[in-house]
């Protein structure tokens, strides 16, 4: 596997390492993130610029963990964007799965949103909790 900015990647604060698979055709593209939230802030993991007449599955795994109280959270989101006519849009309403977290893990999140033609994950903390996330993120 070779480390490489994917084409369209807009750099974020709290990136810390990127993956793609190897080869300019490839269909599937994955990217790992670290991020870490510090009282409740929202922190973009993942940005991609969306052209006319792209549209793509993306599917976020994420794991966040506090390590002053423990606490863990596993999720997952999947949805669908594209960009038709000079806008982007997410279609529908993405899926989201909470796939086990501790109970003072409840109000944590992952977040899909498209504004002005990108689409960005999210990961969003907690008032009075520092929090690392490790995010996975899927283009289909």
């Amino acid at each position: 596997m070779t480390e490489r900015v994917p084409a369209g990647f807009i750099p974020e604060a709290g990136i810390s390492r990127i993956k793609a698979l190897e080869g300019d055709d490839q269909i599937r593209t994955g990217v790992v993130r670290e991020a870490q939230t510090i009282d409740g802030s929202t922190v973009p993991v993942f940005s991609k610029a969306l052209k006319d007449g792209e549209a793509f599955n993306i599917e976020v795994t994420g794991r966040a963990f506090e390590v002053a109280t423990g606490d863990t959270q596993f999720k997952k989101e999947v949805g669908g964007v594209n960009a038709t006519g000079g806008t982007a849009a997410i279609v529908g309403t993405p899926t989201v799965v909470d796939l086990s977290e501790d109970a003072g893990a409840a109000a944590w999140d992952i977040t899909i949103t498209v504004a002005t033609n990108i689409v960005t994950v999210n990961v969003i903390g907690e008032a009075a909790h520092t929090i690392d996330w490790t995010v996975r993120v899927e283009l289909t």
